[in-house]
């Protein structure tokens, strides 16, 4: 059975850890109780492509906030929750926005409502695929992804 951690107490990370990136964890990567019913999923160390999720659970059913990146770290992710959600279904999946480390993942929620804006819904189908291919190999960056993520982040700032 998967252990939810606690962020006072268990926030550090394991020895060795590393971000997605090969960079030594900050915080240990998994599920933590905030409070009775709600999750954060924690990923270090939260930066671009480290997005990190939410779980609200309620009432037999769940609501989680934002997919991953790509399917294998949204896999992850729902096998932690799974402790939960199997007497909780996740019923809805919130997309913050169209950025792919936000959405990528949302093809593994098949039972699942998919709620965004209407301007993330329209930009989701532009945002490009390829962007996935980005994330690192061994803790270096992809060709190209720096020049990406600085694109993505000026778009954002506009």
């Amino acid at each position: 059975m998967t252990k939810l951690l606690n962020w006072k107490r268990d926030r550090t990370p394991l020895h060795g850890e590393k971000s997605l990136f090969g960079d030594p964890a900050k915080f240990q990567r998994g599920l933590y109780e905030i409070t009775e019913g709600v999750y954060a999923w924690m990923q270090p160390n939260g930066s671009w492509g480290e997005s990190n999720a939410a779980m609200i659970s309620s009432g037999g059913e769940s609501l989680v906030f934002d997919s991953l990146f790509d399917l294998k770290l949204t896999a992850n992710m729902l096998r932690h929750m799974e402790p939960i959600t199997k007497n909780a279904p996740i019923r809805m999946l919130v997309n913050s926005h169209s950025n792919g480390d936000h959405t990528y993942g949302n093809e593994l929620f098949k039972d699942a409502t998919i709620l965004a804006s209407e301007k993330a819904a329209e930009e989701m189908p532009s945002e490009p695929a390829s962007a996935a291919t980005l994330l690192p190999v061994r803790g270096r960056l992809r060709e190209g992804a720096e020049s990406y993520a600085k694109a993505l982040a000026n778009d954002i700032h506009r």
